[in-house]
Parts: structure tokens; sequence; C-alpha cells
């Protein structure tokens, strides 16, 4: 496969969607605080479904997430569903690995701006670990 821009994950991740039709694959974006995330669900024609969901960094708060997240596939159909969680020091690694071990396609998203500062880089993983 030749370098693809977003790296290995996200040609593989536009292979499998590319003759799927825009409105049935939905993406979960997820901004993670200390105690508590943000998550918004749209199509891949920036067409957002439902209200963004506010929830504790708990048990019951990612079993909201799930919820919603299982909803909007029902309601749209959806063939396809990635989740990209920000990194936020270690407070998103529990709903990671919730979220992958219930069968979601999740990719953590890292870059900052401290780290681009910093000169760091990392490598898409493509899996949540």
């Amino acid at each position: 496969m030749t370098e693809f821009v977003g790296g290995l994950s996200q040609a593989e991740y536009m292979a499998r969607v590319r003759d799927l039709p825009q409105g049935r694959c939905l993406v979960v974006a997820v901004d993670v605080g200390k105690r508590s995330a943000m998550g918004l669900i749209a199509d891949h024609c920036e067409r957002i479904s439902g209200e963004p969901v506010d929830f504790a960094l708990t048990r019951p708060g990612a079993e909201a997430l799930e919820l919603a997240i299982r909803s909007a596939v029902r309601l749209n159909d959806a063939a396809s569903v990635r989740v990209g969680i920000e990194a936020a020091g270690h407070y998103h690694r529990a709903l990671a690995a919730r979220l992958w071990e219930g069968g979601f396609d999740v990719v953590e998203l890292i870059r900052t701006r401290s780290s681009w500062l910093a000169g760091r880089t990392w490598p898409d993983t493509g899996r949540a670990t």
C-alpha cells in the first residue's frame, strides 16, 4: 500500500468504507476531560445524529455513550462506525478499551499543539491499547 497521509490505519479504514454510502458511515468524536467527556455522532456527510452526549468517565457513562452510538446506528442504518477518542493523559484509556471490547473501531487522536512544539510524533496505532 502506498503511503497515506493519515497513516496505515486511516488508509485501511478508507478502503473499507470507500464503496459505502456516506450517510451510512458514522464517526463519533469524543472529547475527554478529567472526570467527564462529550461525544458527538455524525455521518460522513457531516450530518449530526442526535444531541451531543455529555457523560461521566464511569461505567454508566460509557454505557450511555454506547447506547447513543447503537441508537444512531439503528437510526442511520449505519454500515460503519469509527470512534475517535482524544488521548488525554490516561483518562481516555478505560473508555477506549470498553468501546473496543464492545466491537467498535476505536482510534486515539493524539496530536496536540504541545506535542507539536516539543517535536514529538506518535505512530497511528489504529487500535486503543
